[in-house]
C-alpha cells in the first residue's frame, strides 16, 4: 500500500504502518496538550494507543497464521487509523478452513482479554481506566466488529454467483497506438474509468484513470496509450465466482479486471458495478421478504 513504512516481519509476513496512522498519534498528543495535561500523561496516552494497535496486529496475525497453516500466504499487514488490514492471497475453498481463518482473529482477542483480566485482578495499585480511554476502546471495538461483519455479509452475498452476472458488457476499449486524447474522449463520454487495451483481439494492457492523468500531465494528449498503459495486469474468467474475483480485486488493489474467455475479451468488472450489483441483490431480497 502506498505511503506505508515497513516496521518488521513476523513469520515472513511484513508489518506496515500507513502514514495516516501518524496523524492519529498526533491527534492523541494534541488532545492531551489542549486539555492541559502533563507530558507524562500525553506519553501515557500515546503508549496506550500503541498497545491498542499492538492488539490489532495480533488479531490480524491470528487470521494470517491460520491461513498460512492451510497453505495460503499473506502479502502483508498494514496499520491504519481505523484498524489493521491483512491482505491474504485468497480465502480457503474449504468452508471449514474458511471458518477457522475467520474465527482466529476474534479468538486472539478473547485470549488476550482473559490474560489482561487475570493480570489486572492480580495487580495492585493499578489506576482504573479513564472514561477518554473507555469511550475510545468502545468505539475502536465497534468499528472493528462492524468492518468484519460487513466483509462477512459481502462474502455471503457474493457466494455461488458467477461473475458474468455482474460484468459490464457495454464498454470501450483502446489500442496501443491510440492517442491519450481518444481515451479522454471516452472518459468524458461515459462512466468508464479504466480501459482494456486490445491488439489483434488480445488484451495487452490496461489504461487506468490515474495512469492516464499522470501521463497526460507529463507528455500531453498526443502521447500514445502504450506509453501509459499497465502491461502487468490481472484478468478473470466470466465463469469464476464473484467471491473469488472480489478477493483478487482487493488483493491487487485494482479498480477493474478484464474478463477473458478463450483468449477473447468478454467483459469488464469494476468495484463500482460490484457495489451496484450488491445493492440490487439486497433490494430484491427485501422485496421477496
Amino acid at each position: 500500500m502506498k505511503w506505508s513504512w515497513k516496521l518488521g516481519e513476523v513469520a515472513g509476513i511484513g508489518i506496515y504502518v500507513h502514514a495516516t496512522f501518524l496523524l492519529l498519534l498526533g491527534w492523541v498528543a494534541l488532545s492531551h496538550y489542549l486539555a492541559g495535561q502533563s507530558i507524562a500523561m500525553m506519553l501515557n496516552g500515546i503508549v496506550f494507543l500503541l498497545a491498542l494497535f499492538g492488539i490489532v496486529v495480533l488479531h490480524e496475525l491470528g487470521h494470517a497464521l491460520t491461513a498460512k497453516r492451510f497453505g495460503i500466504p499473506t502479502r502483508d499487514i498494514t496499520l491504519l487509523p481505523i484498524g489493521g488490514v491483512a491482505r491474504l492471497e485468497r480465502m480457503p475453498d474449504d468452508p471449514k478452513q474458511e471458518l477457522w481463518v475467520a474465527l482466529a482473529g476474534p479468538a486472539v482477542n478473547v485470549a488476550l482479554a482473559a490474560v489482561l483480566f487475570i493480570v489486572l485482578r492480580l495487580s495492585s495499585g493499578v489506576a482504573p481506566l479513564s472514561q477518554f480511554n473507555l469511550v475510545f476502546i468502545a468505539l475502536f471495538v465497534w468499528m472493528g466488529a462492524t468492518q468484519e461483519a460487513s466483509m462477512v455479509q459481502m462474502k455471503s452475498s457474493l457466494g455461488g454467483i458467477p461473475i458474468q452476472r455482474a460484468m459490464i458488457k457495454d464498454f470501450r476499449t483502446l489500442s496501443p497506438s491510440d492517442s491519450l486524447a481518444r481515451a479522454v474522449e471516452h472518459v468524458l463520454d461515459g462512466f468508464q474509468q479504466d480501459f482494456p487495451v486490445v491488439e489483434d483481439g488480445r488484451v495487452v494492457g490496461v489504461l487506468t484513470r490515474n495512469d492516464l492523468l499522470k501521463t497526460l500531465s507529463q507528455r500531453g494528449p498526443e502521447a500514445r496509450v502504450e506509453e501509459a498503459m499497465q502491461r502487468q495486469f490481472e484478468t478473470a474468467d466470466p465463469n469464476e465466482m464473484l467471491e473469488s474475483v472480489f478477493a483478487r480485486l482487493n488483493a491487487c488493489r485494482c479498480h477493474s479486471l478484464p474478463l477473458v474467455r478463450n483468449g477473447q475479451l468478454a467483459g469488464l468488472i469494476t468495484m463500482d458495478n460490484l457495489g451496484e450489483f450488491l445493492m440490487i441483490q439486497s433490494a430484491l431480497r427485501g422485496a421477496r421478504a
